[in-house]
């Protein structure tokens, strides 16, 4: 069993990860990869991976009851599916500042979902974090005139919605199943649903023309994918669904880092005022004297 230290940090290590992918995405549609294929790729790479790690460690542990399958279906197809294509369209129809602060309303939905789902206990320290988080995320994203239209502002919410599910499908999940177990059938389910979003015929075109691009989307599914998805599903056994999400909140200041160092983004005041605040929530959530204050 793993500290809550430890958890924490497993939880951080994956938003960095999960924080590249902006910055992967934007270089692979540079090279000719739509972002509905990436996140096919992401998937069936992922789902492949674990799948041998799985049949090598113990094969045991691929064994699901079938009243469980909700459970996968659910956190492959309604969350990680669901929510990709919900940004990518809502990036489509809003403002790219716009949409990154709807689909980090996910905070706010893990910690409704989880009183709801998890009973968990809501607390003053959570809820201060919580504002602080969403706070930070809105400055670190602001960069422009927030343009919205209504569907844009659902599929916004539904980024954000579907983004928060995995934590409450991965940590009802684990109260049965191994990390790896569930996993593996989270992206099994995601490949199965993502098939229908890329152009095979275009990609294999591609790949046949740029053999090193397939082994560089082989390696990025692997980094931004398999890796942080584990992290963050091992961190969900010891950390509160809703502290793992406010811990998360992080993603989108290394992506605004990676921005300012490979694409020359610049990092206003307001910007580097919301990483402070997102950091200052992730300290916040260590203070051990607000944990023993009285609950809400």
């Amino acid at each position: 069993m793993i500290k809550q230290k430890s958890g924490i940090l497993l939880i951080i290590l994956s938003a960095v990860l999960w924080g590249t992918i902006g910055t992967a995405t934007r270089l692979f549609s540079a090279a000719g990869l739509s972002s509905l294929s990436l996140i096919f790729y992401r998937s069936c790479v992922t789902a492949v991976l674990i799948l041998v790690v799985l049949l090598i460690k113990n094969p045991a542990l691929l064994k699901i009851r079938v009243c469980d399958l909700w459970m996968f279906i659910g956190a492959g197809i309604v969350s990680f599916f669901l929510f990709n294509v919900c940004y990518m369209l809502s990036i489509g129809l809003n403002s790219l500042a716009a949409s990154a602060i709807l689909l980090y309303t996910s905070p706010i939905f893990v910690m409704l979902f989880s009183i709801l789902f998890l009973h968990e206990t809501f607390t003053a320290q959570k809820g201060i974090a919580l504002i602080l988080a969403f706070g930070g995320c809105v400055l670190v994203s602001f960069g422009g005139a927030l343009q919205i239209s209504v569907p844009g502002l659902a599929l916004g919410f539904g980024s954000g919605i579907g983004y928060a599910l995995y934590t409450i499908f991965g940590a009802i999940a684990l109260k049965r199943y191994d990390t790896l177990t569930i996993t593996f059938y989270t992206f099994l389910f995601a490949s199965l649903a993502s098939m229908f979003t890329t152009d095979f015929a275009s990609d294999i075109q591609l790949f046949s023309e740029k053999p090193m691009l397939l082994l560089l989307v082989v390696l990025y599914a692997a980094w931004s994918t398999t890796l942080p998805y584990l992290l963050y599903t091992v961190g969900l056994t010891v950390i509160h669904a809703t502290t793992a999400s406010i811990i998360s909140t992080i993603e989108p200041v290394v992506a605004a880092i990676l921005g300012f160092f490979v694409f020359g983004e610049k990092l206003s005041l307001t910007a580097l005022l919301g990483m402070t605040l997102v950091l200052g929530s992730i300290f916040l959530l260590n203070v051990t004297w607000l944990a023993k204050k009285k609950e809400l």
